[in-house]
């Protein structure tokens, strides 16, 4: 007796629960979905302001999972919590009032009959008769009429007012999803490097002494507002610099240096520092040119001339047609291609010993002529233009000696 009745109240406030959670979930996912869309939608304010303030793609990308992990966790727990029917009867009852707590009590006290757990006072008859009466109260009542469902019907409509704006302004700027997204999947991307890396160009240089240096430098990481340049010669013997200077780089914007040595003189070491980062060392080398520092010139007349040879110390000469010339210069460092070029184009080499050159030609014509010389470096000399004369030689002339006076011969 009784059991029924009983089942009847269960299996009622079981199809509650069943509905109860569904919309619970129900409301949560609106919930998770209201939460995601208000954060996507201050992911444009985030994304213009990332510059400004650089955490704050982080701070939204944290506060983003922190607030979406919440609300679905809190949907999970509504809709798969376990709700006791003692808990679903008060609802029910505070729904339906004219219940008088008979729902509550009726799950309570069936268990004690069930298990003849009779106690003085207690009337079984009572019981029976109040699981009856409560199965009759029950049975009038419907489930949707003690769902509330106000709730999700203002979670649903604040839900949508939302989407319309926000599917305005993605439709006006797409671009905006990809920056909002790549700020939740990558928020340490955005995050200011704490360290600067500084690339010198050019990395080490040869230019001729008394040459103007230009050293650009490119900037990556924190950028810095000012980068130092420091040249110095060399080290001593307690491995101080020699001849350190200090030099403030022009800022030229977006991360770019650039600083100007107008003559270097020495050779250099050199490298750029900003606070504690600093490049690589690099060596300007201030190199010489190589120059013709002695030249001398001797000129041998034809062997019908009866002349004798000319020495000149100048690189000038001048002598009859057919005359051979030997040229004989020393140079002020060693080089690897001398060679003399003439006013017509044409190029003779000379002969390189150690710091000694030497060449023969002959005198054909009056022009003039340049030796030029060049270094293993590439480095040339400036040359100097030095003439070759052409002396005119006359028709040849007798002296009579003797007789020196008219003769009468037979």
């Amino acid at each position: 007796m009784g059991q029924e009745e009983y089942q009847e109240l269960s299996s009622f406030l079981k199809r509650f629960n069943r509905r109860f959670k569904l919309l619970q979930g129900i409301e949560g996912i609106c919930l998770t979905a209201i939460c995601a869309v208000l954060l996507f939608a201050a992911g444009l304010g985030v994304y213009q302001l990332r510059q400004l303030l650089p955490y704050a793609p982080l701070a939204y990308s944290v506060l983003t999972a922190i607030v979406l992990v919440a609300a679905i966790a809190w949907t999970l727990y509504r809709f798969l919590g376990r709700l006791s029917q003692e808990r679903a009867a008060r609802y029910i009852e505070e729904k339906q009032p004219k219940l008088r707590n008979n729902l509550i009590n009726s799950l309570q006290l069936y268990p004690q009959v069930a298990e003849a757990k009779n106690t003085p006072g207690f009337s079984t008859t009572m019981v029976f008769a109040l699981l009856r009466a409560t199965r009759k109260q029950v049975a009038a009542l419907k489930i949707d009429d003690l769902l509330d469902r106000s709730r999700i019907r203002a979670s649903a409509r604040l839900l949508g007012l939302l989407i319309v704006p926000v599917a305005a302004m993605v439709f006006l700027n797409p671009s905006w999803v990809g920056g909002t997204l790549n700020m939740l999947a990558n928020p340490l991307d955005h995050i200011p490097p704490s360290q600067t890396t500084i690339e010198l160009e050019p990395k080490g240089l040869r230019v001729v002494r008394g040459s103007t240096v230009t050293i650009q430098a490119s900037t990556a990481g924190a950028m810095p507002q000012s980068l130092e340049l420091i040249t110095w010669q060399g080290t001593n013997a307690k491995g101080e610099l020699i001849g350190q200077e200090k030099t403030v780089m022009e800022n030229l914007g977006g991360g770019k240096f650039s600083s100007k040595i107008a003559r270097l003189d020495k050779s250099l070491r050199y490298r750029a520092v900003a606070g504690a980062f600093t490049s690589a060392t690099f060596v300007a080398e201030a190199v010489d040119t190589p120059e013709i520092a002695n030249i001398q010139l001797i000129l041998y007349p034809p062997a019908y001339s009866g002349l004798g040879s000319i020495t000149s110390p100048e690189g000038n000469i001048e002598g009859l047609k057919g005359s051979s010339v030997r040229l004989d210069a020393v140079t002020t460092k060693d080089v690897v291609k001398a060679e003399i070029v003439m006013d017509d184009g044409k190029k003779i080499p000379l002969k390189i010993d150690g710091r000694k050159l030497q060449a023969n030609l002959v005198l054909f014509q009056a022009q003039s002529y340049r030796i030029l010389v060049e270094d293993s470096h590439g480095f040339k000399n400036s040359p100097i233009s030095y003439e070759l004369r052409v002396k005119p030689d006359g028709f040849p002339t007798v002296d009579l000696l003797r007789p020196t006076e008219d003769l009468e011969i037979n």
